[in-house]
């Protein structure tokens, strides 16, 4: 059954859950009336330095340096210097540092994630290459270099932050591949929980989008995400638009951003999932890609935040010159923790995302729509600390069952994580698949190791 038609202006509202997690949702802070706030301390810090100084100075001159007989006793002269002494030592490790004449340049942080897999498959490595539809996925036997990733972050100055993240990763046939993932600056100081984002980002679209690699609780991407969505996420160049609330949790988001690329599978990447792709030139606002989220955070107890979020994404479909395509989502994720957990441990979290496709493409006989969906759900129990267990099921309702990517399909996946710290982690994972353009059912082993040098941001929720 198609999907309703959205109105154009819910195509330009998104809320969504990347900027908080449940129950830590805070406004940002107005930095503007900090700043005016610590410069008229700073002036009223510096008028009380002047007013001791000159105090400390006329009594100076009392004492004789100036030849005169003082008014009163040395010693209780000296005292009084001694205490204004004080006093001034005091006043000026008050004095805060004004963001005005703070320095110009900026410390940044860097950081270098690496992500390396050896496994075996009962299925060939074509076989594999098509089951395994993420870019950053293991897709051969042997070892794969899933993902070396060198991140640049930091403050640009007191209106913005800025983010860089430049990828390589060796292909099934051992070559080197570069991406650049993401690079972006995002404002600091906007008022009543506005936030602008510029350049190039992951789309914020449903929970796993838009995070990367190094943040999986799996070895690799659900199903749907790497049918509908590519192999390397969804993500381009734009501008994208936020607002968190203050007195309800809850985020609104709106994008747009270049609808070609191989990053943007939904719409022109070149490899349409069916028909053919023609050339398609932007002339208006709908022939990019428009993203929306909304999610809203509640707290079924002290012990369990919930995360509710809805999705969609538009823009021109890639194998028609003038029809569109269009990715709607919903998500859901819960976490139990106890009060008293000891480093985050031990804890349960449970996580399912739907997602469904509508794809016009043309034919020889005029167009058709490709309908088809997916969900993933996903569980992980921190059973003691620095050890977890995890278990997902995906499937995907095809429409073609004999061509790969396009057939009913559904994957079990079961993974046991170690942390040997914060900075590493052993992960071992089996996946079952059953594919209706396979004869067979393939088992599929893989290792991971991850490490990471710098500074390692906390995961979200």
């Amino acid at each position: 059954m198609p999907f309703p038609r959205i109105p154009t202006a819910f195509a330009v509202v998104t809320v969504t859950a990347a900027g908080f997690g449940p129950g830590a949702i805070t406004a940002r802070a107005d930095d503007e009336t900090l700043r005016r706030q610590i410069d008229d301390m700073n002036r009223r810090m510096q008028e009380m330095e002047t007013r001791h100084q000159r105090e400390i100075d006329e009594l100076k001159r009392s004492l004789g340096v100036t030849g005169r007989a003082p008014a009163v006793a040395p010693s209780a002269l000296q005292e009084q210097i001694d205490r204004l002494v004080d006093d001034l030592d005091a006043v000026k490790t008050r004095i805060p540092a004004s963001p005005s004449t703070q320095p110009q340049f900026r410390l940044i942080d860097v950081s270098l994630n690496a992500l390396v897999t050896g496994g075996f498959s009962s299925a060939d490595e074509s076989t594999i290459q098509a089951l395994q539809a993420g870019g950053h996925d293991p897709k051969k036997r042997g070892f794969t270099v899933q993902n070396v990733e060198l991140t640049f972050s930091g403050a640009v100055d007191p209106y913005f932050t800025a983010n860089a993240n430049i990828v390589t990763l060796l292909s099934p046939e051992g070559e080197t591949e570069v991406e650049l993932e993401e690079a972006c600056a995002t404002t600091s100081s906007l008022p009543s929980g506005f936030q602008v984002k510029a350049g190039q980002f992951l789309t914020q679209f449903g929970r796993h989008n838009p995070t990367h690699p190094h943040a999986w609780d799996f070895v690799d991407v659900p199903v749907v995400s790497g049918r509908m969505l590519g192999g390397d996420g969804m993500r381009g160049p734009g501008v994208q638009v936020s607002w968190l609330g203050t007195d309800v949790p809850l985020e609104l988001t709106a994008a747009i951003q270049n609808a070609n690329g191989e990053t943007m599978a939904p719409f022109l990447s070149g490899e349409p999932p069916v028909g053919a792709a023609p050339t398609r030139d932007v002339r208006t606002f709908n022939d990019m890609a428009r993203s929306a989220r909304a999610a809203l955070s509640i707290d079924a107890s002290d012990e369990i935040p919930v995360l509710l979020g809805v999705s969609g994404v538009w823009g021109p479909s890639g194998a028609s010159d003038s029809r569109d395509a269009r990715v709607l989502g919903a998500d859901f994720t819960a976490k139990w923790r106890p009060l008293d957990a000891e480093a985050g441990f031990p804890f349960v979290s449970f996580r399912t995302e739907w997602l469904g496709r509508q794809f016009a493409y043309d034919t020889p006989g005029g167009g058709d729509t490709l309908n088809d969906s997916g969900w993933t759900s996903q569980a992980t129990w921190g059973f003691q600390r620095d050890w977890t267990l995890g278990a997902r099921y995906d499937s995907f309702s095809g429409r073609f069952d004999a061509t790969p990517g396009l057939d009913d399909r559904t994957r079990w996946s079961a993974a046991l994580t170690y942390y040997t710290s914060e900075f590493a982690k052993l992960r071992l994972q089996v996946n079952s698949d059953d594919s209706a353009a396979l004869d067979d059912r393939v088992t599929s082993v893989w290792l991971q190791i991850e490490f990471n040098l710098g500074k390692h941001g906390a995961h979200k929720f």
